[in-house]
C-alpha cells in the first residue's frame, strides 16, 4: 500500500480523487495542483469551488457527473479548458479518465488527467501540412491538365538478363499530352509504352534520339514532323533524363509551321510579282551616326529583278557598298537630302533621274527606318508627251486658222446672201407687175434658200465656237436663265399654244451663253416636233443624283466628281424611235423632211457639244407619238 501511495504521489500525471455526493477533495497529487496552479494547502476536505474557478470547477463537475451508480463507471473525454501558467492564461486540450469506486463508502471517484495539447497540435500540423500537400498536388495536377504543352514521365523498358533499353512506359501524362496522342475518349497514356502507342517514331528516328538521353544524359530538343494514320502535326519536344527514364515536354507548333508556312507562301508570291514588276523596286535601310542618330548614309537591302537588271554588272556593289561609298559626290546634294526628308518625315517624294540617253521617274517612299525606291523608265512616255505637245500646238494653231476662217467665211457668206435677199426684195417690190406668178415663185423660193443658208451660217459658227472659245466659267442660275429664255421667246410659245412647266433648277458652273444655246434648242425642238391633234406642253425639272446612280453607259467617260445635276426637258410630242437616239445628234442629221420641220439638223448637235464642254453627258428616251425626254448630266459646282 505504501508503494501505490509513493507512486500515486510522485506520478507526473495530474491525479485526483473525490468523496461523497458533494464531491470533496479526498486526496491529490502534486501534479494535479500544480497543472491546475493550486496553491492553498492543505486541500484535502475542500470542494473544487474553493480550489478552482468557475469555468473550471464547472467542467470539472461535469466530468464527474459523466458516471455513476445509474450510467458508466468509466468514461474518457476529451476536453479544452483554460489554465494559469506564467501569470497567462491558455487553452489547454485534455483527456480526462474518469472513475467511480461504487465499493467504497461513501463512494469515490478518482480522474487521471493527460495533457494532450502537443500531441492535439501536432495532429492538427500534421493535418494541415496534409491538406496543404493535397492542395499543392491538385494545384500541380491543374497547372499540368491546363498547360498548353503536353507533359510526360516515362521510365525504361529493359531486357531482364541482358539491360537492354527496349521501350519506354508512360508513368504521368497530363491532359494536353492525352489530347495530342489522339487517344480513344477516356483512354489515357499512363501504362502505354511509347512503341506501341506512336510506331511512327521508329520511322522518325525519335526512339533513338530518346534512347541517346538515356544513355548520354544530353538533354534533347528537336521540332518533329509527325505523320502516322491521320496524324500529321509538327512538334516542338524536349527531354531530359530522370532516374532511369525522362521527362519530356511537347508543344504542338504545327499551327505556327503552317502560318511560316503561309507567310512563306506570301513571301513567294511577293517576290514574284515584283521580280515580274516592270517597275525596278529596291529597299535601302538608314545608317544613322551612333551619337547624334542622323542619317549619314543608305545601305541596299532588297532589290528586285528589274533593279537587278537595271544594275547589270554593278549589282555586287550595290548590294554590299552603301549609296555614298558607290556615289561620293551625292553627299550634300538634293537627291541625298530627299532620301533623308523622306526617312525623317513619312512624306513620299518623286522627281526625275537621267541616266544616258534614259529618263526615269524615281518615287520614294519610307519603310521602317529606311527608304523604297520605284524607278520607272519615262523616257518613250516624254517623248510622247513632247509628241503630243507639238500636235497640241498644232491643233491650237489649226483650230485659231479654223475658228477665223469661220469667222471671215461666216462674214464673207453672209454678205452675198444678204444682197441676193435685198436683189429678191427688188424684184418682188418695184418689178411686180413684170413677173407672171412662176417668177415670182421662183423669187420667193430663193429668198427662203437664202433664209436657210443664212441660218445654216449661223449655227454653223455658233457650234464651231463652242469647242473654241475660251470664255471663263462662272456661277451660272439655270432658274434665272429659263425666266430670261422663256421671255424671249414668250411670242413662239404663245403661237404654238404650248404649256411650258419649269420647276425650281439648280445654279451651275458654267458659260451662261453656252448653257443658254443648250436650253433653247432643246425647247424649240419640243415647240417644233409638236402633235396636230393636241398642244405642246413641256416640263422642265432637276434633281441631284450620286455618281453611283449614273447610267452604266455613263461612268466610263463622266467626271469623277461627288454628285450631278440631272435637268429634264420633256415633251408629249411626235417623238422617234430607238434607232435614231445616237443619229439625232450627229450634225446635219435630220428625221424629217424640210417640207415638214424647218432647221439645219445642228440643234441638237450644239446640245451634245455644250453637255460635254460641261463636263457632261445628254441623252433621249423616246417614244413614237408619245414624246421625248432629254436628260442632260451636268457637274454640281465643286
Amino acid at each position: 500500500m505504501e508503494f501505490l501511495a509513493t507512486l500515486f504521489h510522485y506520478a507526473p500525471t495530474p491525479m485526483a480523487v473525490f468523496q461523497g455526493e458533494d464531491r470533496r477533495i479526498q486526496l491529490t497529487n502534486p501534479a494535479w495542483c500544480q497543472f491546475w496552479n493550486v496553491r492553498v494547502a492543505p486541500i484535502e476536505g475542500l470542494l473544487l469551488t474553493d480550489v478552482l474557478t468557475v469555468n473550471q470547477a464547472t467542467v470539472y463537475n461535469q466530468l464527474l457527473d459523466s458516471v455513476g451508480p445509474a450510467g458508466p463507471s468509466e468514461t474518457i473525454q476529451t476536453i479544452t479548458i483554460t489554465v494559469d501558467r506564467d501569470e497567462l492564461s491558455v487553452e489547454r486540450q485534455l483527456r480526462v479518465v474518469t472513475t467511480l469506486a461504487p465499493y467504497l463508502t461513501p463512494v469515490c471517484i478518482g480522474t487521471i488527467i493527460t495533457d494532450i495539447t502537443e500531441t492535439v497540435q501536432a495532429q492538427q500540423q500534421a493535418d494541415r501540412l496534409a491538406r496543404e500537400q493535397e492542395m499543392q498536388r491538385w494545384m500541380m495536377r491543374e497547372a499540368l491538365d491546363n498547360s498548353p504543352v503536353a507533359i510526360v514521365v516515362a521510365v525504361c523498358v529493359r531486357d531482364e538478363v541482358t539491360d537492354e533499353l527496349l521501350d519506354f512506359e508512360y508513368r504521368l501524362a497530363n491532359r494536353e499530352t492525352n489530347r495530342l496522342s489522339s487517344l480513344p475518349a477516356g483512354d489515357e497514356l499512363v501504362g502505354r509504352r511509347m512503341l506501341g502507342t506512336f510506331p511512327g517514331d521508329i520511322d522518325s528516328g525519335v526512339f533513338d534520339q530518346f534512347k541517346a538521353v538515356i544513355e548520354t544524359g544530353e538533354p534533347l530538343a528537336i521540332e518533329t514532323h509527325y505523320q502516322h494514320g491521320s496524324t500529321d502535326r509538327w512538334f516542338y519536344v524536349r527531354v531530359v533524363k530522370h532516374g532511369d527514364g525522362f521527362v519530356q515536354t511537347t508543344l504542338d507548333i504545327t499551327p505556327i509551321k503552317e502560318a511560316e508556312a503561309a507567310v512563306e507562301q506570301q513571301a513567294d508570291l511577293l517576290r514574284s510579282i515584283l521580280d515580274n514588276s516592270q517597275t525596278a523596286i529596291s529597299l535601302h535601310n538608314a545608317i544613322r551616326d551612333p551619337i547624334t542618330r542622323q542619317v549619314i548614309d543608305f545601305k541596299t537591302a532588297l532589290a528586285n529583278k528589274r533593279a537587278r537588271e537595271f544594275w547589270g554588272d554593278r549589282i555586287e556593289q550595290h548590294m554590299n557598298q552603301t549609296f555614298l561609298t558607290l556615289r561620293p559626290e551625292a553627299a550634300g546634294t538634293p537627291e541625298f537630302d530627299r532620301y533623308v526628308q523622306v526617312v525623317s518625315s513619312g512624306e513620299p517624294a518623286q522627281f526625275d533621274y537621267g541616266y544616258g540617253d534614259r529618263l526615269y521617274s524615281i518615287n520614294i517612299a519610307r519603310a521602317g527606318d529606311g527608304i523604297v525606291l520605284s524607278s520607272v523608265d519615262i523616257t518613250s512616255d516624254r517623248q510622247y508627251q513632247r509628241q503630243l505637245e507639238q500636235v497640241n500646238a498644232e491643233l491650237r494653231r489649226s483650230n485659231e486658222g479654223l475658228q477665223a476662217f469661220a469667222s471671215i467665211a461666216s462674214h464673207d457668206l453672209q454678205e452675198p446672201l444678204r444682197k441676193i435677199t435685198a436683189f429678191s426684195t427688188i424684184l418682188t417690190s418695184q418689178y411686180a407687175e413684170q413677173l407672171d406668178v412662176n417668177g415670182q415663185a421662183i423669187i420667193t423660193r430663193m429668198q427662203l434658200a437664202a433664209e436657210r443658208m443664212s441660218a445654216l451660217i449661223r449655227d454653223l459658227l455658233a457650234y464651231a465656237r463652242i469647242g473654241n472659245q475660251h470664255t471663263s466659267f462662272r456661277a451660272v442660275d439655270l432658274t434665272q436663265l429659263m425666266r430670261d429664255l422663256l421671255d424671249d421667246m414668250e411670242i413662239t410659245i404663245q403661237t404654238s399654244g404650248a404649256t411650258v412647266k419649269v420647276e425650281s433648277l439648280p445654279h451651275l458652273w458654267g458659260d451662261p451663253v453656252q448653257l443658254r444655246q443648250l436650253m433653247q434648242n432643246l425647247l424649240s425642238n419640243a415647240l417644233k416636233f409638236k402633235r396636230d391633234d393636241r398642244p405642246p406642253i413641256v416640263q422642265i425639272s432637276s434633281e441631284r443624283i450620286p455618281i453611283s446612280q449614273l447610267p452604266a453607259t455613263l461612268l466610263e467617260p463622266v467626271r469623277a466628281t461627288q454628285a450631278y445635276w440631272l435637268i429634264r426637258v420633256t415633251d408629249n410630242g411626235i417623238g422617234f424611235a430607238p434607232e435614231y437616239y445616237d443619229r439625232i445628234f450627229e450634225v446635219f442629221q435630220r428625221l424629217h423632211g424640210r417640207s415638214q420641220y424647218s432647221g439645219t439638223g445642228i440643234g441638237l448637235a450644239i446640245v451634245r457639244k455644250v453637255a460635254e464642254q460641261h463636263g457632261g453627258l445628254v441623252v433621249v428616251d423616246s417614244q413614237p407619238d408619245v414624246g421625248s425626254t432629254f436628260s442632260i448630266y451636268l457637274p454640281m459646282i465643286e
